[in-house]
């Protein structure tokens, strides 16, 4: 009886726990926030089916698709499908869970990060997350690049895909969105760390840069590189160590061949770049979406994940005030 009781106890307070973190999730959805964060479901929606509408062979559907809610802190995160929770009682999390800070939500324009978060739970979902570091150094091999930096990249391959998925999927508005949040001191930008799952910030933007310049984008990509080599010049680059450093443009081309131009059968037998594809014609919907946004005018059928890239761009022309920009981002995005 005194078993039978301990174990109510621990049920109830376990089913306590779980009922507390989807009041929390799920109410936010019933006061001013739920346009905010129905508006990034949709975004991430899109992603899922960009990239599962461009596959070369059908795959089963994944559901339930991504829910967003917000939470304080500085950086956005996420939780993958089936992954156990302490949130939850190390019970297994049905759908992907995207946390997007308040201030990200605030500022549309910051909003790279959805697409990157999202990117996590497509490399999951699709098999990938022990497959890729495999890749990587083979393509490491293949390059006749020493393996001691294969296993750097190897290590850095889950936010290196979220980073290369993130930029196919809104372009070269991903990699301004990289570069505001990377882009610090230079002692910050350049530390070194063994153990980080990241890759060190002044290594990940040019990655991203070049893989603008890959699929098509040579003169953003060139504007990029001028930003980024003049806020950190050759001088700043002495933190990460010289064995990293050498042969860096040969280890990042390595590096993006496997990750986005090698085919993968989880693929149906195509590569990353192409399933998603982001080229210059769709640049040219986004500056018109961008001009629209100015105006509170409809963006009509352009992708949601999209409109990240026009509020970027509506930004940087600074023809109307942000407050425009946020209220016609979300009016656009409540519309479709």
């Amino acid at each position: 009886m005194l078993n039978l009781k301990e174990r109510s106890e621990t049920r109830a307070r376990e089913t306590e726990q779980i009922w507390e973190f989807y009041l929390n999730v799920f109410g936010q959805r019933t006061g001013s926030f739920a346009p905010w964060l129905g508006a990034l479901d949709r975004i991430a929606l899109d992603c899922y089916q960009a990239v599962y509408m461009g596959l070369g062979k059908a795959r089963s559907i994944p559901s339930p698709s991504p829910l967003t809610y917000m939470e304080t802190g500085f950086g956005p995160a996420t939780f993958r499908r089936g992954v156990r929770l302490s949130k939850l009682g190390q019970q297994l999390n049905p759908f992907p869970l995207v946390k997007v800070p308040y201030h990200r939500l605030l500022n549309p324009w910051s909003l790279g990060a959805v697409p990157h978060e999202v990117s996590h739970n497509l490399q999951s979902d699709l098999g990938l997350w022990d497959l890729m570091p495999r890749r990587i150094a083979e393509s490491f091999a293949a390059h006749r690049l020493p393996a001691r930096n294969a296993e750097v990249w190897q290590r850095w391959h889950k936010e290196t895909y979220a980073d290369l998925s993130g930029l196919l999927l809104i372009g070269p508005a991903y990699v301004g969105a990289l570069m505001d949040v990377v882009g610090r001191s230079r002692a910050s930008t350049a530390a070194w760390n063994d153990e980080a799952v990241h890759p060190t910030p002044i290594i990940r933007v040019p990655l991203n840069i070049r893989l603008l310049e890959r699929i098509g984008f040579a003169g953003d990509a060139a504007a990029f590189r001028r930003a980024w080599d003049a806020l950190y010049p050759a001088s700043a680059w002495k933190p990460v160590p010289q064995w990293v450093r050498a042969r860096l443009p040969e280890q990042i081309d390595a590096v993006l061949d496997a990750i986005c131009f090698e085919s993968f059968d989880e693929y149906g037998g195509k590569a990353l770049a192409d399933v998603i594809r982001f080229e210059p014609k769709h640049a040219e919907l986004v500056r018109e979406a961008a001009e629209r946004l100015q105006t509170g005018t409809d963006t009509g059928i352009l992708p949601e994940r999209f409109l990240i890239a026009a509020a970027r761009q509506a930004l940087a022309w600074a023809r109307v005030s942000p407050a425009t920009i946020h209220r016609n981002f979300y009016d656009a995005l409540g519309r479709c």
